[in-house]
């Protein structure tokens, strides 16, 4: 999924996640039921964009990504494949006047089941993660090849290079560094954690409506682990 794009499509959604854990179901664990009858893929199938974060306070995300901000992508397809993305910016609007920090790519698989009595009308959405991917921006002047550097200082990092463009896989990495510059992400999800959704459609107006459970800490993902969550929301739009 490309940021930046000029053709936004023409559909709001506003997806509800809970929970910042990641955790992978065990089989001896008794998954949650999934049942049928609720949307179909291709009823949720679309890109939509989430609105600029700016991240006001040091406890979020550590004293670093203070007065920085982030925005997210999500994209469900036809075919049951989804896309999550995160882009997060130097300054508080997001691409405009910043400069990329880095890009947060998860890709996966979801399936759709039951209405939901709470909320009220909302599919549940099974997410199997499949890939986590983080791109560092070193080609580009300034903060952006000063933040590659920073990752870099993380223990576990990947190593991102800080003379060019660079993606690197992510699964189960944390991006914590307790030395100034001092940050502290949450923990990427790892290949093949299921995480557990709830998803309404609104299509009373021009651009349809989606909401899902999360919390706007949980950045990296669009569900919760071991149970399907009932509260919190965020609003995804497709212009």
């Amino acid at each position: 999924m490309k940021f930046g794009s000029s053709t936004f499509a023409k559909l709001v959604v506003t997806v509800m996640v809970a929970s910042m854990a990641f955790g992978c179901a065990k089989k001896e664990e008794e998954e949650p039921s999934l049942g049928s009858g609720g949307l179909t893929a291709a009823q949720l199938a679309g890109t939509r964009y989430s609105s600029c974060v700016a991240v006001s306070s040091d406890a979020t995300f550590g004293a670093a990504f203070n007065g920085t901000s982030y925005m997210q992508g999500l994209t469900f397809n036809a075919d049951g494949s989804y896309a999550l993305s995160t882009f997060w910016f130097t300054g508080a609007n997001c691409q405009m006047g910043g400069s990329p920090i880095l890009t947060y790519s998860q890709a996966g698989v979801f399936q759709v089941g039951e209405i939901m009595d709470t909320p009220a009308g909302a599919t549940k959405v099974v997410m199997t993660v499949g890939v986590s991917q983080m791109t560092t921006y070193g080609g580009t002047a300034g903060a952006s090849q000063t933040w590659a550097g920073y990752f870099n200082g993380a223990p576990g990092s990947p190593g991102f290079s800080t003379s060019a463009n660079d993606t690197k896989t992510v699964s189960g990495w944390q991006a914590l560094k307790v030395t100034a510059p001092d940050f502290s992400l949450p923990t990427f999800p790892t290949t093949g954690d299921v995480l557990y959704n709830a998803v309404t459609l609104d299509t009373s107006s021009t651009k349809t409506s989606v909401t899902s459970f999360r919390q706007t800490s949980t950045i990296w993902s669009a569900g919760q682990p071991s149970s399907y969550p009932t509260t919190s929301d965020i609003t995804f739009t497709e212009p």
